[in-house]
């Protein structure tokens, strides 16, 4: 059997194919982040998605996460997946290794992501041969959901949001201003912030989104993408949430910057597991 695992902060996608049966399938569950869920959370989605695999379950999982880039991580994560799934080979990789993949395949080229966190690296030979450090949402994440839904809130907080957009993004805070920033300040991970960014989706024609949005994407590449610095690779391959539904504004920001956007996916799953099919016998 081999599985294959797009997983993210959010939102996780699973396919598994049994070649005895010839028979494959597909669900998706709820995410969690590496870096900050606790382990009772990664327990309990892993073991909601061992209950939807067959019984048996030997051969070989192909998971591609956020987070894992680090060391210590990706070691933790490994140890989880090895309890639930023993007697399958684990092939932990970064998401940015299945972004590249999917959207690359074969070819040596940038690949980046934006969904509730944001990243970029070097993929090379089949993976990422070089990403910088993530900083995660407090102090990187530039251009990602939970980039763009900081930079509605503090200016919510700052009164600089159009007083019509204002009064609206209002309702869908904690209570008054003091209670919202004691409120974030508690927040184990990006997610509360990500979760304002639907509010940038449904007044993109406003001109103050489109500023805000041009703001967080230039950040991504001023912070993120000079970090990667392969200048002879042009071509950008993007995946996740935040760059599929602005990807006008990320296009132009991109190109200001002397890049041209390949292909932009939702998300990967699906050409990863094409990627994967291909080595079926």
């Amino acid at each position: 059997m081999i599985v294959v695992v797009d997983h993210g902060a959010t939102t996780s996608r699973w396919w598994f194919y049994d070649p005895a049966k010839a028979s494959e399938d597909y669900f998706e569950m709820k995410g969690f982040s590496p870096r900050y869920s606790a382990d009772e959370s990664i327990q309990d989605t892993l073991r909601q998605a061992q209950q939807q695999i067959p019984d048996k379950r030997e051969g070989e999982m192909y998971f591609y996460s956020t987070g894992v880039s680090n060391k210590v991580i990706h070691s933790d994560l490994k140890k989880h997946l090895n309890h639930f799934f023993p007697e399958m080979v684990i092939n932990l990789h970064t998401d940015l290794t299945g972004a590249g993949r999917a959207m690359l395949g074969d070819q040596d080229g940038v690949v980046a992501i934006l969904g509730t966190g944001s990243n970029a690296g070097f993929y090379s030979n089949h993976k990422v041969e070089f990403q910088p450090v993530n900083l995660g949402y407090l102090l990187g994440d530039e251009g990602s959901g939970a980039h763009i839904g900081k930079l509605l809130l503090k200016d919510y907080l700052e009164e600089r949001m159009p007083k019509n957009l204002s009064e609206e993004f209002s309702n869908s805070l904690p209570g008054d201003k003091s209670e919202v920033v004691t409120f974030i300040h508690k927040q184990p991970s990006g997610k509360t912030l990500a979760s304002f960014g639907p509010f940038a989706a449904k007044h993109k024609e406003e001109p103050y989104i489109g500023q805000l949005l041009e703001k967080s994407f230039q950040a991504f590449f001023d912070h993120i993408i000079a970090r990667v610095s392969v200048k002879e690779y042009t071509n950008l391959g993007v995946s996740g949430s935040i760059a599929w539904l602005h990807g006008d504004v990320f296009k132009n920001v991109a190109a200001s910057y002397g890049y041209k956007v390949h292909k932009i996916l939702k998300d990967p799953i699906d050409e990863v597991i094409e990627y994967h099919k291909k080595f079926l016998k």
